[in-house]
C-alpha cells in the first residue's frame, strides 16, 4: 500500500519538493537537485526515502560528506517545529528498531534507512544499497560515487545529488552530466524559484557582513562564484577559463620530472608528476590512495612508467613508525633522489600554491581527482560565527591541496626570477632553466638523498 506521508510520515512537500518526489515516484534512477541553502533538501530526500522503501524492500541510504556530519545535520537535528527530523519523517508506526551507534532504522517492512559518511565507505564494504542520495554532494569525495555506482547498476538501484553549489568542481560536472542524461530530473532552484526566503532576508544577511559571492553562491546557486572559502579555487577557474586545464599537458618521455606529495597512512596519501617545459610546469599525473605503506607506493609510483628525477616529501617523511625500522625517506631514497620540502607555515605554503598556479598546465585526465581536490580546498568555515578560519577543512581535498603546496615551495623561486628579469631576458614562451639548476637554487643537488 502507497504510503501518505503526510498521515503516516508528517510531512506534506511544499511545491517547490513536489518535483524530485514526483520524478522518484514515477521510478527516476538519477536526480541532480541543486538548491539553495535552507531550502530543506535532506528533509525531502528523507521523506521520498522513506516512501521508496515502504515500495521496495531494501537497504537506503543518505550520505553526507562526513559521518560526524551525519549525525549532527541529520540524525540529530531539531527541525523548525522542534522535532527530531528522524522522528518525525519515520515515526514509531514505522520503525521496527533503531540503532542509535549506527544511525540506522530497521523499518516495519524489513528495509533498512542508515545516515552514512563518505569518509568512512571502506567501514561499509559489502553492503548493497538500493538507493543512495549524496547529500551537500559538492562538498562530498566524489570516489563515494564510484563505489556505490556498480551496485546500483547491478540492482537497478537509483541516486540522487543534492547540494548547494561550490563552484566549477565535480558538482559541476555532475549537473553538467545530468542535463545529457535521458531521464534523468535535473532542477536548480534559487530563492526566487522557491519563496522560502526574500529579498529583505537576503538584505539582512548583507547587513551582517555576509559576503556578496557567499550569497549568490549560497541564495543565487551561482557555480560561476569560485567556491568562496576556496584557497586557490580563483587560480584554477583562471587555468580552466585560460585553457590550461587540458589533455593535452602529457609526459614528454625524456623530460625531467619530478614528484612532490602528501604523506599518510589512515589518511590518504596524494603525489603529483611536475614536468618542467616551455610556459612553466606541467602537471601530468596524480594519485591518492589509502592505507599504503612506503614500498607499497614506491611500487605504485614506478608502475605509472613516468621517469622521475627527483622527490620532495614533507616532513614528517622522516619519522619512523612501529611497522618499520626506516624512515618514509630512507625508503624512497633508494628508488630516487629525495629531499625534504623545508619545514614552513601553512601560509607561506598557501601562498608558494597560488603563485605557481598561474604558470602551470594540468591533464585534465590523468589529474582529474587532482584537479577536483584543488578545487574544492577550502579553509573551514565556522557556521556560529559565520567566517572561514585561517586553517583548511581536513576533508578529502586537503591531501591533494598538500601535495600540490609542497611542490610549489620548491618551484616558486624560480617563478620569482623569472619574473624580474620579464622586461629584459625573458619574453613569456619558456623558462630557460633546467632541473639541475632548479634543484640547486633550492639547495639540493641532484644526488642529494636526505
Amino acid at each position: 500500500m502507497p504510503l501518505d506521508l503526510a498521515i503516516d510520515g508528517g510531512f506534506t512537500p511544499r511545491h517547490y519538493q513536489m518535483p524530485y518526489m514526483a520524478a522518484m515516484d514515477a521510478g527516476c534512477k538519477f536526480a541532480c537537485w541543486v538548491m539553495h541553502r535552507r531550502g530543506g533538501k535532506d528533509r525531502t530526500a528523507l521523506a521520498q526515502a522513506c516512501k521508496d522503501a515502504f515500495q521496495r524492500v531494501g537497504l537506503y541510504w543518505h550520505c553526507l560528506p562526513t559521518l560526524r556530519q551525519g549525525r549532527k545535520v541529520v540524525w540529530d537535528n531539531i527541525t523548525s517545529e522542534g522535532k527530531n527530523l528522524i522522528a518525525q519523517t519515520f515515526p514509531p508506526q514505522l520503525v521496527r528498531r533503531k540503532h542509535e551507534d549506527e544511525m540506522k532504522l530497521e523499518l516495519a517492512n524489513g528495509s533498512i534507512v542508515q545516515i552514512v559518511g563518505a569518509d568512512r565507505f571502506d567501514a561499509l564494504v559489502g553492503a548493497s544499497p538500493v538507493h543512495v542520495t549524496f547529500s551537500e554532494w559538492a562538498l562530498t569525495d566524489p570516489r563515494a560515487y564510484d563505489y556505490v555506482r556498480p551496485i546500483l547498476r547491478e540492482n537497478n538501484g537509483s541516486v540522487a545529488f543534492i547540494y548547494t553549489p561550490r563552484g566549477y568542481n565535480h558538482g559541476y560536472k555532475t549537473l553538467e552530466v545530468a542535463r545529457r542524461l535521458p531521464g534523468a530530473f535535473v532542477s536548480v532552484m534559487t530563492i526566487a524559484d522557491t519563496g522560502v526566503l526574500t529579498e529583505a532576508d537576503i538584505a539582512l544577511e548583507r547587513a551582517m557582513d555576509m559576503p556578496d559571492e557567499l550569497i549568490r553562491q549560497e541564495y543565487y546557486c551561482d557555480f560561476s562564484v569560485a567556491n568562496v572559502g576556496a584557497i586557490v579555487g580563483r587560480y584554477m577557474s583562471a587555468a580552466q577559463q585560460q585553457g590550461r586545464i587540458t589533455p593535452e599537458a602529457t609526459w614528454e618521455p625524456g623530460a625531467r620530472v619530478v614528484l612532490s606529495g602528501d604523506l599518510g597512512y589512515r589518511d590518504a596519501a596524494a603525489f603529483w608528476w611536475w614536468q618542467l617545459g616551455e610556459g612553466g610546469f606541467s602537471l601530468i599525473n596524480y594519485d591518492e590512495d589509502t592505507g599504503l605503506d612506503a614500498t607499497e607506493w614506491i611500487a605504485r609510483i614506478k608502475a605509472h612508467g613516468i621517469d622521475i628525477a627527483h622527490v620532495y616529501l614533507p616532513h614528517d617523511a622522516r619519522a619512523k613508525t612501529m611497522a618499520t625500522r626506516h624512515t618514509v625517506i630512507e625508503q624512497f631514497a633508494r628508488a630516487w633522489p629525495c629531499s625534504i620540502v623545508p619545514r614552513s607555515g601553512l601560509q607561506d605554503r598557501i601562498n608558494a600554491a597560488r603563485i605557481v598556479i598561474p604558470h602551470c598546465r594540468f591533464n585534465e585526465v590523468a589529474c582529474s581527482r587532482g584537479i577536483d581536490a584543488l578545487r574544492s580546498w577550502s579553509f573551514r568555515y565556522d557556521e556560529e560565527r559565520k567566517v572561514f578560519s585561517a586553517e583548511p577543512d581536513h576533508n578529502w581535498a586537503s591531501h591533494g591541496g598538500d601535495g600540490f603546496s609542497y611542490g610549489a615551495q620548491m618551484v616558486r623561486e624560480l617563478i620569482r626570477e623569472q619574473v624580474i628579469a620579464t622586461a629584459t631576458e625573458w619574453d613569456g614562451t619558456h623558462y630557460p632553466f633546467t632541473l639541475e639548476e632548479l634543484h640547486e637554487r633550492c639547495g639540493f643537488s641532484r644526488d642529494r638523498r636526505m
